[in-house]
């Protein structure tokens, strides 16, 4: 009988590990994730910056040219 629960023991034991590493994976791949966004963001932003100074440039130009 106390065999039996010490493998119950060790397999809960051994599914709490395998549970708490499943969990700290997830985290990890969520913030390697999160990482790539951001930096994905960043080069939108800045895209979408360049197209407004070039826009308001180009606009400019136009009314100096009328």
């Amino acid at each position: 009988m106390s065999a039996d629960r010490d493998e119950l023991a060790a397999r809960k034991a051994l599914l709490l590990a395998q549970s708490a590493l499943y969990r700290a994976r997830l985290k990890y791949d969520l913030a390697a994730l999160r990482g790539q966004v951001g930096g994905a963001t960043n080069w939108v932003a800045r895209g979408v910056t360049f197209f407004s100074i070039l826009r308001t440039a180009l606009s400019i130009a136009r009314l100096l040219r009328s």
